[in-house]
């Protein structure tokens, strides 16, 4: 987790042995470390290092704790919060190991000497790196996508959809709490997934009415239910980095009742493509959902323009295109710096 030899060693053969012109790392965490990337730096290969989450600076990588969401931890090279509230694992010795590895690598250097971009998938997470002590010149913005492009679906079926992890977090019980308020006799809710909170969703089934918990499915599944749902409801507590859930959804033509949690707010356009609503309110999001049960045309047209944002800033070819713009940048200032 901390440091490790022979991920090191292995990465500098693979690199000596294909010979790329750049480095591309997702997640080293936990078992490559950030090792490898002193390894690709010193080989002399642009380093870019996409960032899904939060690990750098936060033990748990939500910026997530008790019920509600926490940045106590950002700046600070030695994470002391997240030891002290065994924020990895609920583990001190873990935490431990986990303190010790953010406080090496930004004190090594690691992400100052070692990474040439940093690739955050919204504004929101980049400003957090920016918070945590890299260099604005070294991040770039580069959104996520959803490849193959599954193809728009305008044959509503008046259902309301949640697919994503049943925990805390992610808002279930908040958008339970909601359903139980509203109670509606023509329009379900359908809850596809698995978690911690499996058990009180199927409670929830035996006791409210027009609510169905599918549980996990495969993917091919959740895109056709993704489809035909009148919208999807994500209703996350934490700081979401992108939320996947809001661009799949968007490339099916279909509109989202999301909260204003971190990057999220940077998908949904309120009142245009989705709803917005206020983070661990019940209330919140019932007021949104009852709207578009009185009124099913307005998250139809919300569905369109979700996919023609969808089309004209997310997809496949918009994302490739931004991501080889990057590549080239650096290559260029690379081989300029060796022949000046």
């Amino acid at each position: 987790m901390v440091y490790n030899p022979f991920a090191r060693s292995r990465l500098k053969s693979a690199v000596a042995l294909s010979n790329p012109d750049i480095v591309h790392f997702h997640n080293t965490f936990p078992l490559l470390s950030p090792a490898v990337f002193g390894a690709a730096a010193a080989l002399g290969r642009p380093v870019v290092f996409s960032i899904h989450n939060y690990r750098l600076f936060c033990l748990n990588a939500c910026l997530y704790r008790e019920a509600r969401p926490c940045q106590l931890c950002i700046g600070k090279h030695f994470p002391w919060p997240g030891l002290i509230h065994r924020c990895y694992r609920g583990s001190y010795l873990a935490s431990a190991l986990c303190s010790a590895s953010v406080y090496a690598h930004w004190t090594m250097g690691t992400w100052s000497k070692h990474v040439d971009m940093f690739l955050p998938v919204s504004q929101f997470a980049a400003g957090k790196l920016v918070e945590a002590g890299v260099a604005p010149a070294r991040i770039s913005v580069h959104y996520n996508t959803v490849y193959p492009d599954p193809g728009p679906c305008y044959e509503k079926k008046g259902f309301f959809l949640f697919a994503g992890r049943l925990d805390e977090k992610k808002g279930l019980l908040d958008l339970l709490e909601s359903w139980r308020s509203l109670q509606p006799d023509h329009v379900r809710l359908v809850i596809v997934g698995d978690g911690p909170l499996m058990r009180a969703a199927l409670e929830a089934q035996s006791q409210l009415k027009n609510l169905s918990v599918l549980g996990p499915r495969p993917q091919s599944d959740v895109s056709r239910l993704m489809g035909e749902a009148q919208a999807v409801v994500v209703p996350s507590r934490s700081f979401e980095t992108f939320g996947r859930v809001v661009m799949e959804a968007a490339a099916k033509a279909t509109s989202s009742v999301a909260t204003a949690a971190g990057g999220l707010s940077e998908q949904v356009v309120d009142g245009e493509t989705g709803i917005l609503v206020e983070a661990g309110s019940p209330l919140s999001l019932s007021r949104a959902l009852s709207l578009l049960i009185q009124d099913p045309s307005r998250a139809s047209t919300m569905g369109r323009n979700a996919r023609k944002r969808f089309q004209t800033n997310f997809a496949p070819d918009i994302a490739y295109t931004r991501l080889l713009s990057i590549y080239t940048r650096l290559l260029t200032r690379r081989k300029q710096a060796s022949s000046s």
